[in-house]
């Protein structure tokens, strides 16, 4: 059985509509490791295309964005094209851990709930 699961956070989001209208969401999913190098510890991204489509991805194509935390379940697809070999992750399942903060909303709560963006007054 060719199983995977990934928890990571979404980088691009393509929305695409094949034939019959259906819909293709493509996200690429980062994961982080620690990896020494030296004496330090450094952060690694490793990047991974993954593909969703049909109903899940219509209902998801306006709410998943940069940012998002998520647990991708699917598996592994090979696939050859002018020579080249790509590695794709077909979506079964896919859970948002986290949804992408709108920076606004971030920033009053940081401020104790005032947005100093606002027009103020006097």
């Amino acid at each position: 059985m060719n199983t995977i699961q990934l928890y990571g956070h979404i980088g691009n989001v393509e929305y695409q509509t094949g034939n019959y209208d259906t819909g293709w969401l493509k996200i690429s999913v980062g994961e982080n490791r620690r990896v020494k190098r030296g004496d330090s510890w450094e952060d690694e991204t490793q990047w991974h295309r993954c593909v969703l489509s049909g109903a899940r991805a219509d209902s998801l194509k306006d709410k998943l964005t940069k940012g998002c935390g998520v647990v991708v379940f699917g598996e592994v697809i090979y696939r050859e094209k002018d020579e080249k070999r790509y590695t794709n992750i077909r979506i079964r399942d896919l859970q948002v851990t986290k949804w992408a903060e709108d920076k606004k909303e971030s920033k009053k709560s940081s401020e104790g709930g005032f947005d100093f963006d606002d027009d103020v007054p006097f």
